[in-house]
């Protein structure tokens, strides 16, 4: 049901994914698999969501986070972190957004420890994580939500601090080609990073800054 439920949700079929994901947490609840029930709930969160059923889905992502915290989940803690500041930036608070957007990395990269928004980890803590691949996301996440704020008060320090971001996600990325190089075809890499290069360029036009757009465009 858990898959049956993934499938709907990348069809864009969200009440049927719904469906799906309770009939998934019934049989968790029912066999006594805690675990497996909260990682079910995160999935729950995602449709919700995406119907604007936002405070429903603010609430089960938060029995998610209660839990993962409890029992010091780290990668689970990260998720629903991201996952709510992806809900923060619908609500257009995109500050509060960028605050779980920074936790999501602060649980995802061991190495950093850095509660300031406006920091990032340095090369040797990107080198630490565990999952480049949701690092990557999280960095760009943080990255659009300064973008965002950027766009919504004309204030050029938060493009600068989202250009930050996006340097750190292209360093994640470059880690990630030498880790993985049995990934290394285009479609892969065009799947994985396109929408970050695309984002930094158009916040380096934004910032009328070409040296650095011609950086993400190599």
């Amino acid at each position: 049901q858990l898959n049956l439920g993934n499938a709907y949700d990348h069809l864009g079929r969200y009440e049927e994914a719904l469906d799906a994901y309770r009939s998934a947490l019934r049989h968790a609840d029912q066999y006594g698999d805690p675990d497996f029930a909260m990682q079910i709930r995160n999935n729950i969160g995602i449709p919700l969501k995406k119907l604007g059923r936002l405070d429903e889905s603010e609430q089960v992502l938060r029995q998610v986070l209660k839990y993962a915290t409890a029992k010091g989940y780290q990668k689970d803690m990260a998720a629903a972190n991201d996952n709510l500041g992806d809900l923060y930036m619908i609500r257009g608070d995109f500050l509060r957004a960028l605050e779980l957007y920074h936790r999501a990395i602060l649980q995802t990269a061991p190495g950093f420890r850095d509660e300031s928004i406006e920091q990032n980890p340095d090369k040797e803590a990107l080198k630490e994580a565990a999952d480049k691949k949701r690092l990557l996301n999280f960095l760009n996440n943080k990255a659009n939500a300064w973008k965002a704020c950027y766009e919504s008060t004309r204030e050029p320090g938060y493009l600068q601090n989202a250009l930050q971001c996006y340097r750190r996600a292209d360093e994640v990325a470059g880690l990630m080609r030498q880790e993985h190089s049995e990934q290394s075809s285009k479609l892969f890499w065009r799947y994985t990073t396109r929408p970050v290069y695309e984002q930094a360029i158009e916040a380096c036009y934004l910032l009328g800054d070409a040296e650095q757009a011609f950086f993400f465009m190599e």
